[in-house]
């Protein structure tokens, strides 16, 4: 398959949203739930018709001329089916993978949120200590209600 001559190039880096994931998984339980071995014929039929050159790849297909002889082959029908099971096993594992480091990237994210809250720009300058734009000048009570005055000097 691959990509065609003057079609979009596709960035497999690029990580699948949460709907897309949504609407791929629902649509392969379809598929599953309709029987893979009948997508996986239709697949390979299709393929045999709009591609004929590519039927001698295939010892089972050499003689397979018409679209009904193509469907009810045996071979074709287990070959379909075994492309198809291992597209789902293939899509399952990556598409976990997507979810997965959907999740990772998530929980980085709300990390970094709380580890910016809890980082306080503490300065001392000349015995007067800032937090951020606060200036307590010398009364820490402001900034470290707990530790009482400090003397800085």
């Amino acid at each position: 398959m691959g990509v065609c001559a003057g079609s979009q190039k596709y960035d497999f880096n690029q990580k699948l949203s949460p709907s897309e994931i949504k609407i791929i998984t629902e649509t392969w339980k379809l598929m599953v739930k309709s029987g893979l071995s009948k997508h996986g014929t239709n697949l390979m039929v299709k393929i045999f018709i709009e591609h004929k050159e590519l039927k001698p790849l295939w010892r089972f297909a050499r003689n397979l001329d018409t679209e009904d002889q193509m469907s009810s082959n045996q071979t074709l029908k287990a070959h379909g089916e075994k492309l198809f099971n291992a597209i789902d096993m293939a899509f399952f594992y990556i598409l976990s993978n997507q979810m997965k480091n959907g999740i990772r990237q998530q929980i980085e994210n709300e990390n970094q949120k709380l580890v910016s809250k809890q980082n306080i720009d503490i300065q001392i300058i000349d015995g007067e200590v800032t937090a951020g734009n606060y200036l307590s000048n010398g009364n820490t009570n402001k900034i470290f209600p707990d530790c009482g005055n400090v003397d800085m000097a």
